[in-house]
């Protein structure tokens, strides 16, 4: 047997995730394909493991406007609407931004 991946999955059982145009936050930060899924390398300022954090901040729901629940479910792998806005980092990644 052989496994067709979605988009954005590899590896033989698709148990690896790949780099997307929105995963690492900042113009100039670089997502890297990794073995074990991806790996931002994040432009000088940012932080985090989505480069989602500025130099200094400790949270990036803290800017949220349900801050308690966007804390917890923040990157669980699961679009959380309430949470899918630019403040709470389009929930950590688990949902897209929407184009304009």
């Amino acid at each position: 047997y052989s496994c067709q991946c979605d988009e954005g999955f590899a590896g033989d059982l698709c148990e690896i995730m790949l780099c997307h145009d929105f995963f690492c936050f900042g113009s100039f930060s670089v997502c890297e394909n990794t073995l074990q899924g991806p790996l931002c390398h994040c432009e000088r300022g940012r932080t985090g493991s989505n480069c989602e954090l500025f130099k200094g901040e400790s949270a990036p729901w803290s800017k949220c406007g349900n801050s308690t629940f966007c804390e917890s479910s923040f990157q669980n792998g699961k679009c959380d609407e309430v949470c899918n806005n630019a403040e709470c980092l389009f929930d950590g990644n688990d949902c897209q931004p929407e184009h304009s």
